[in-house]
This record gives structure tokens, C-alpha cells and sequence, in this order.
């Protein structure tokens, strides 16, 4: 494909897969910001007069040189249609000349004239066993540092790699840093600061919102039933058994007259199970144009997916 587009915020290592490709493919490696214009990585090369996209576009497009040019936060010029235009022309020479683009944006939406042309990828998130490297060598670097080591019960250390799962790595390292770093020791305060600077990395205060001071499961009058079947189900919903012929189960539905106790009962199920709790705003969520609802509906669903393990409290 003569065009890639990745969505991601992890810079540098989308930068260092891009070396590998090159060198494995035996490419050169350049790289645009608006600040720098194009020059080539690891390299002393650059291409005067570059820092405006249309210039670098055109100094490519006039290149005879089977490279890969990786242009950074360019999402802002991707609706001009003179960009486009210079796209298009460098994308329909690629059987001749071997160049590729590659646009790296946290945020990204392929215009549609070059879709067709565009492979789309977004690099994996860390998984538990990566989160567990990344605990282990921030407690490494506090034992440097300090001369002591690092501490936490097993439980502690389990429920802090749940909770960092669906973050980048620089994200994964930064929240490990502040739960061992301030005093060597992994804690429930620990595990909740966390908690809250990873809902505020991932900006899901507009339309899921983080409910504190959850109460114990025996705050809760009568309803023997729900506590009874909240202690029988914890295990299913938490670790489902992959042989298991049923699917996991995914969800409660609460129903009664206002005023029963199920907002209550709803906030005790977090509370029973240990989990952090998470409220859909639905006012937050509507919208009067066409596609927003729906859009901002996937958004949220997908945030509170990246927050899991976790209760989503869907009210009315």
C-alpha cells in the first residue's frame, strides 16, 4: 500500500518499528514535523525548505528514492485539497517509484479520496505479562534508588496489572512509577490513584464519570437474593472459563419503582466485587446531529472497555 495511516500516541515507538521495516525492506527512513520539515532518520540529510507539507510533498513527489517518509500530526493538513491532490499524485507512481507515506496522529480520519489507497493500523496495547516487566523493572529502579525493596501482597500486585491494561506502555510505565515511586509499597491508595489517572488519561470524564466512595455491600438493606447471587457470580464474571459452553455472562439488569434501592444496588455490586464503578451519562451522550449519538455511544463503550475489570452503571 502506498499510504499508511496509524493511529497512536506512542511516537518514538512507532518510529523504531518504522526503522525496522526500512531496514529490513532496505529503505531509508524520513521523518516530517512542521517544526523540522523532512529529515532523514539516522542521517545528517534534510530537504531544504520543507516545514510547509506542500514542499515536502513536492521534494518527494520529485525523488527518485525508494523511501519510507513518516509525516507527524499532519491529520490538521490532510483536508486541503491541494495535500490531497499531491497525495494522490505520489500514491499513483508507486509501481515505479517504491515510496511510502506514513501519517502518525493520535487522532486520525483518512479522507476518503485516498481511503482506497490506505492501510489502516494501530500498534497492540501491552498485555498482562508486559504490564508485569514494566512493574518489575520500576521496582528494580526503586531498589537502585533507594537501597530498599519494593513491596506489595500478590493480590495488590494482580489487581494493579488489571488496572493498568488497556494503556500504552509510556502510560503503563508512568502509572507504575507513581504507585511504587512514593514509598516503595503497593497499596489499595496506590491502586485507586492509578485508577483515577488512567479515567483522566483517557479522557472519559464527559461521558463516563468515575463515581467515588462506594459503599460496602451490607450498606444495603434486604435484597438476600442479590447478595447472595452477587457472591455465587463474582467468579463467573471476573474469570469465565474458556471451556465453559455458555457465554460469560455480561451484565445485571435492576428493575423496580423509583425509590426501591437500585441505584443503590447498582453502586453495592461494585462495591461487593472490589471494582472501580463508572456512570454513563446519557445527557452527555445525545446529540441533536445525525451519527454524534451513536459515535459518542462506541466511544464511551470502548473507554469503559479499556477501564475493565469494572462496573458500568448505566442508570435509566
Amino acid at each position: 500500500m502506498p499510504i499508511v495511516a496509524i493511529e497512536s500516541h506512542e511516537e518514538a515507538k512507532v518510529l523504531q518499528m518504522a526503522e525496522r521495516f526500512a531496514a529490513l525492506n532496505d529503505r531509508t527512513l524520513w521523518h516530517w514535523s512542521v517544526t523540522e520539515g523532512l529529515r532523514r532518520v539516522n542521517g545528517s540529510d534534510s530537504a531544504y525548505n520543507t516545514t510547509r507539507i506542500e514542499d515536502a510533498l513536492r521534494h518527494i513527489e520529485k525523488s527518485v528514492a525508494n523511501s519510507i517518509y513518516v509525516f507527524l500530526d499532519a491529520h490538521r493538513f490532510l483536508d486541503d485539497p491541494v495535500v490531497l491532490r499531491q497525495i494522490k499524485d505520489i500514491a499513483s507512481k508507486t509501481e515505479w517509484t517504491h515510496r511510502m507515506l506514513v501519517f502518525l496522529s493520535a487522532k486520525l480520519e483518512v479522507p476518503e479520496d485516498i481511503s482506497r489507497l490506505t492501510a489502516r493500523f494501530r500498534p497492540s496495547l501491552p498485555d498482562a505479562k508486559r504490564i508485569t516487566d514494566i512493574l518489575n523493572e520500576e521496582a528494580r529502579k526503586w531498589q537502585q534508588n533507594t537501597g530498599e525493596r519494593a513491596r506489595g501482597t500478590r493480590e495488590a500486585i494482580g489487581v494493579l496489572i488489571q488496572h493498568l491494561g488497556g494503556l500504552t506502555e509510556d502510560d503503563v510505565r508512568r502509572l507504575a512509577r507513581m504507585a511504587i515511586h512514593d514509598d516503595g509499597h503497593v497499596t489499595a491508595s496506590d491502586i485507586a490513584a492509578v485508577l483515577k489517572a488512567k479515567h483522566e488519561v483517557l479522557a472519559a470524564s464527559e461521558v463516563l464519570q468515575l463515581e467515588p466512595g462506594i459503599p460496602d455491600i451490607e450498606q444495603l438493606g434486604g435484597l438476600a437474593n442479590l447478595k447472595r447471587w452477587l457472591k455465587v457470580r463474582r467468579e463467573v464474571f471476573m474469570n469465565p472459563s474458556p471451556d465453559s459452553p455458555l457465554p460469560a455472562p455480561k451484565g445485571v439488569l435492576l428493575l423496580g419503582v423509583q425509590g426501591a434501592g437500585k441505584s443503590l444496588a447498582s453502586k453495592c455490586v461494585a462495591g461487593a466485587w472490589q471494582l472501580p464503578l463508572f456512570r454513563m451519562d446519557f445527557g452527555a451522550l445525545y446529540q441533536k446531529y445525525h451519527g454524534e449519538t451513536e459515535k459518542n455511544i462506541r466511544e464511551a463503550l470502548a473507554i469503559a472497555n479499556a477501564m475493565q475489570p469494572c462496573v458500568l452503571w448505566m442508570d435509566e
